[in-house]
């Protein structure tokens, strides 16, 4: 019983010795936890094929998924969204990596016709992939924080022929 107690009393002061020194190794700036993350934004230009800006057209960001039968497929029923102004610009703002994996060739916007005749016709289905995008880094980020960047694009769409 001495025997024991005496084992536990060296492994309770081992065992403090080694606690203290693992805090001997913080930082200045502390221990930080958690993964890298970035900010991003993606800023496109969308005309007719004239080169005349297409209000209401809409961006939807969208990624593309493997089925289980080993087919690919687009989806972009859960991604951001926004729509053309008057000068044809499209602009979705502060999409998070938490929410969305950014990652170029598996990731799209898809740019379609919301109102139909109006604004100069109907136009055709456009999807972009994010590798052909140009990619620039607005922000420089530290620790976890990798920056914040922007995706853009110029794209003519072309009206749907209806004959």
């Amino acid at each position: 019983m001495k025997i024991r107690h005496c084992f536990n009393a060296l492994l309770g002061s081992l065992l403090a010795l080694l606690g203290f020194e693992s805090c001997d190794n913080v930082t200045e700036t502390g221990e930080e936890y958690g993964a890298p993350y970035a900010t991003y934004q993606i800023r496109g230009t969308v005309t007719n094929e004239g080169g005349e800006p297409i209000e209401g057209i809409k961006g939807r960001l969208g990624v593309e998924v493997t089925n289980p039968d080993g087919s690919k497929t687009l989806h972009f029923e859960y991604g951001d969204s926004a729509l053309t102004d008057r000068l044809g610009h499209l602009n979705i703002d502060n999409i998070s990596e938490t929410t969305h994996f950014l990652i170029p060739g598996n990731t799209y916007i898809e740019l379609s016709d919301t109102d139909g005749e109006a604004n100069g016709g109907e136009f055709a289905t456009d999807v972009i992939n994010l590798e052909d995008m140009k990619k620039e880094q607005l922000e420089k980020g530290e620790h976890w924080y990798r920056g914040k960047f922007e995706y853009s694009f110029e794209r003519k769409l072309g009206k749907i022929n209806k004959e």
